[in-house]
């Protein structure tokens, strides 16, 4: 099994505090099989295996846990109480009723005796949720596989001589999903995997758990997104678009939509800030999509090298690599990325091809306006021997991609 160490490592830093950690993200990203693997590694550790306790509710054999009483008694009866720490891994929680009440009851039991791990919640998680736990709430959210973690599996699982320019092709077009390597290389096999990942996040989550009603809505909006990937969002023009096309909704609608779409991790949302007022701005967000082989499923492998698709791709990275990701605005200048964390603060547009001289302008003019010493970045999918304009980093978006963050500087 690959090693998903950026969450293995985040896991382990949170390992023995007095708080519940849970494993987030789009379904299918990989949430199961970082839990199998930071149990191993416990147990690499010299962890007895008496002190892991694992439940997938998912087994036809833990059927009888998805009552929570029954599911108390059973941890309860597992946990050991000496010098050192029990270790609970429920997998796929959300199939237990009321589960909230009992993991209450088992954290205030035994407090600081156990280490409690959870993945299967339908949607982020809300402060309602939070409010509800007795112990604090820390999100690991997983993202589907960076370039890096594909190369590993690719080695792994497909052993295909290619050049990395061809690598970074098939990630374009069959997406980062952990479970496509569980398969030979297909587009049609692909095509109705992802469209299946798809429908059961439409389906199981949002229809059904969420009650949306309005299905065909639902996946115009998808699609509309998607097709429009690095654009701005106005809800009052893709309401007067879809009046157009004779699909009626409001602008409300179409908002409530995209925050179900941003609850399930099919989407990430990133807001505009005004540089000059140091204020976010509540209108015009971009959504970008978690999984680029369920935008190719869907939309029929077109466009695969995109401006859209370049930003997705800058956009996940930048979270991957902890960062806190906004739109800039400074007065008639935009700039598609402000990139902020603790320790560093980047700024980065995004081009397709450098040879578009109009665009490529506007964008060096927008990052010079900026006044302030941060690091200034352009993401090409060009590879070019031009390194630097007026002190602007450029990158070839595989560079960047493999590049060590530390790098970059």
């Amino acid at each position: 099994m690959i090693q998903r160490e950026l969450y293995l490592n985040q896991l382990e830093d949170l390992k023995n505090t007095n708080t519940i950690k849970i494993l987030t993200g789009i379904c299918r990203c990989g949430k199961s099989s970082i839990l199998l693997s930071f149990m191993e590694k416990l147990k690499d550790e010299g962890i007895d295996e008496n002190h892991i306790i694992y439940l997938n509710m998912d087994l036809i054999k833990n059927r009888e846990f998805k009552d929570y009483l029954k599911l108390y008694d059973h941890i309860k009866s597992q946990i050991i109480i000496d010098q050192n720490k029990n270790y609970i891994f429920l997998d796929n929680i959300s199939k237990v009723e009321n589960w909230v009440n009992g993991i209450n009851a088992i954290s205030e039991e035994f407090g600081n005796d156990i280490d409690i791990y959870i993945t299967g919640l339908d949607g982020n998680i809300s402060e309602e949720l939070r409010a509800s736990l007795n112990l604090p709430v820390v999100d690991i959210n997983i993202l589907p596989l960076s370039f890096k973690e594909y190369l590993l599996f690719d080695q792994e699982y497909w052993h295909e001589k290619q050049s990395i320019e061809d690598k970074f092709n098939d990630y374009l077009h069959y997406g980062s999903l952990p479970l496509i390597f569980e398969h030979k290389k297909s587009d049609s096999l692909f095509n109705n995997i992802l469209k299946g990942v798809y429908t059961s996040i439409i389906v199981k989550d949002l229809l059904v758990k969420s009650k949306i009603k309005n299905t065909i809505l639902l996946e115009e909006i998808f699609s509309f997104a998607i097709s429009n990937l690095g654009e701005y969002i106005s809800s009052k023009k893709i309401t007067e678009y879809f009046k157009k096309e004779g699909v009626k909704t409001t602008p409300t609608t179409v908002l409530e939509y995209f925050k179900y779409l941003d609850k399930s991790y099919l989407f990430y949302s990133s807001k505009r800030y005004n540089l000059k007022c140091n204020v976010y701005l509540r209108t015009l967000e971009k959504h970008y999509i978690s999984d680029l082989g369920i935008r190719n499923a869907i939309l029929g492998f077109e466009d695969e090298k995109s401006q859209g698709v370049l930003e997705n791709l800058v956009y996940f990275e930048l979270l991957r690599r902890d960062y806190n990701i906004s739109m800039v605005k400074l007065n008639n200048h935009k700039i598609d990325f402000l990139a902020v964390r603790p320790d560093k603060r980047q700024y980065y547009q995004v081009i397709k091809n450098l040879n578009d001289d109009i665009i490529l302008n506007e964008k060096i003019k927008a990052l010079e306006a900026v006044r302030d010493s941060y690091e200034k970045i352009i993401i090409t999918f060009d590879k070019t021997h031009i390194k630097n304009i007026n002190g602007i980093k450029i990158m070839n978006i595989i560079d960047f991609l493999c590049a060590d963050d530390d790098l970059l500087l």
